[in-house]
């Protein structure tokens, strides 16, 4: 089993072995792990700052946002503000048109519901009598009225002389 651990333990170091030029060292953790063999060293290899040629690493350095980008980032963002505005008063201008028509919509149905009560009230049967029988002086007929009879023969004969009469 030793014999096992320790090939392990070389094929790691093995694998880990630094690129030429670069110098690394060794510690070993005081915590251990276990595999089904029992407890292995952990070794971990940590990268020195400096290489054997002595050459630094290359600083870090931030990339800066070019002028355009930002300019043109704020246009758009301009741009889109600008709709959402011109949206926003569209909107609001579309719903104020709605409430005046539905105002007047109301105020045409109220008076039409007027109207339709003027003309009940203007064509009531008791009202007309009355009219009829003081201003225009007509009265109920005091016989019954009377049926006429004419047969066809007399009929034609009338109808003939009236054309007679039409085309003199």
């Amino acid at each position: 089993m030793t014999i096992e651990r320790t090939s392990v333990i070389n094929e790691y170091l093995y694998r880990a072995e630094p690129e030429p030029g670069i110098e690394f060292t060794e510690k070993v953790q005081a915590h251990t792990f276990s595999d089904e063999n029992g407890p292995v060293p952990f070794i971990e290899r940590v990268q020195s700052s400096k290489s054997s040629s002595g050459q630094k690493n290359k600083k870090i350095t931030k990339r800066s946002i070019s002028p355009f980008t930002i300019v043109t980032s704020l246009f758009v963002v301009a741009v889109i503000v600008v709709f959402y505005i011109s949206n926003i008063l569209s909107v609001n201008h579309l719903l104020r048109e709605i409430n005046s028509y539905q105002a007047q919509h109301q105020k045409l149905l109220s008076e039409q519901e007027l109207l339709r009560v003027r003309i009940n009230k203007l064509s009531s049967l008791d009202r007309i009598q009355q009219i009829a029988s003081s201003q225009i002086g007509l009265q109920y007929p005091k016989e019954a009225p009377q049926v006429i009879r004419i047969d066809a023969e007399r009929l034609t004969e009338v109808r003939n002389f009236v054309k007679k009469d039409i085309n003199k």
